[in-house]
C-alpha cells in the first residue's frame, strides 16, 4: 500500500507541538475515545431514522416519511463519514512535521506495512513562503455572518533535496508559534508573501497565479490570529466564497 501525501497531511487539523517547531498527529486516549463515540452516536441515528422509515412504510403503509430520509440523515452520516475518515488516518498513519535549522521536514509513516515517507525542504533551495488566513468555524449562522477564528497557513514553495519542485502547505493557529515561523524564514533571507485570504486547494500550479504582497513591506502589522464574530469570511484565492 502506497503511503499517501494529499491533504490530509498537509494542514494541522490534529496537529500537536511536540517540542520546539516539531509537530506530529499524535493522538491521546481521550481523543480515540471521543472520535469513537461521535461515530456510535452518528452511526445510532442513521440507524434509528431509517428503520423509523423502513416500519413506517411496510407496516403502516404510510409513504410520505421516506421523503424526509435525506432531511434527517445526510447531517448525521456526514459527521460521522468525517469523523470515521480522520479516526483511520490517525490509527493508520504517524505523520510528523519540523522546521529546524535546516529547512522544512515531513515524515510520513504506514503503522501497518511500515513503510515511510520523507519530504525535505532546505532553506537553500526554498523559493518563497506566502501567508494566507486560515479560518476555522466557531459558529455558524444561516443567514448572517458567523464566529470564526482566523488564522494562518503557509505555502512553501521550493526544490526537495531530491530535485523535485513542490508546494507544502501547513497550518498553525497559534499567533506567537506563527511568529517564530517567520522570525525562521527571515533567518534564513526565505522571501515572504502575504494575502488576507483564504489557500483552500491551492496547488503548485496555481501558487504564482495568486495576488500576493511582500510581508511586512506592504502588509504594515497584521493579527495572525484573532477571533472574529458578526463579520464575513475572507473569500478564497480564487475569488470563490467558501463560508458565510
Amino acid at each position: 500500500m502506497e503511503i499517501e501525501t494529499k491533504d490530509e497531511y498537509r494542514n494541522g487539523s490534529f496537529y500537536k507541538r511536540e517540542s520546539d517547531l516539531t509537530y506530529s498527529n499524535r493522538f491521546t486516549k481521550e481523543d480515540k475515545q471521543g472520535a469513537i463515540f461521535i461515530c456510535v452516536f452518528c452511526y445510532s441515528i442513521v440507524a434509528a431514522l431509517s428503520g423509523g422509515v423502513i416500519y413506517g412504510a411496510i407496516s403502516q403503509s404510510v409513504i410520505w416519511p421516506i421523503f424526509l430520509i435525506p432531511l434527517g440523515l445526510i447531517l448525521p452520516g456526514f459527521i460521522a463519514a468525517v469523523v470515521t475518515d480522520n479516526l483511520r488516518k490517525m490509527l493508520t498513519y504517524r505523520v510528523s512535521i519540523e522546521l529546524n535549522e535546516s529547512g522544512f521536514i515531513q515524515t510520513i509513516k504506514n503503522i501497518k506495512t511500515h513503510e515511510r515517507k520523507d519530504f525535505y525542504l532546505p532553506f537553500k533551495t526554498m523559493e518563497s513562503v506566502t501567508m494566507g488566513r486560515h479560518l476555522h468555524l466557531v459558529r455558524g449562522r444561516k443567514s448572517n455572518p458567523g464566529t470564526y477564528w482566523l488564522s494562518i497557513e503557509l505555502a512553501m514553495k521550493g526544490k526537495t533535496s531530491d530535485g523535485k519542485i513542490i508546494l507544502k502547505r501547513f497550518t498553525l493557529k497559534n499567533p506567537d508559534e506563527i511568529q517564530l515561523w517567520i522570525e525562521k524564514f527571515q533567518q534564513n533571507q526565505i522571501p515572504i508573501y502575504y494575502m488576507d485570504r483564504l489557500l483552500k486547494d491551492l496547488t503548485l500550479e496555481d501558487y504564482e497565479k495568486i495576488e500576493k504582497v511582500p510581508y511586512p513591506e506592504e502588509t504594515g502589522e497584521i493579527l495572525l490570529a484573532y477571533k472574529t464574530d458578526g463579520q464575513k469570511a475572507p473569500l478564497n484565492w480564487d475569488g470563490k466564497k467558501i463560508y458565510p
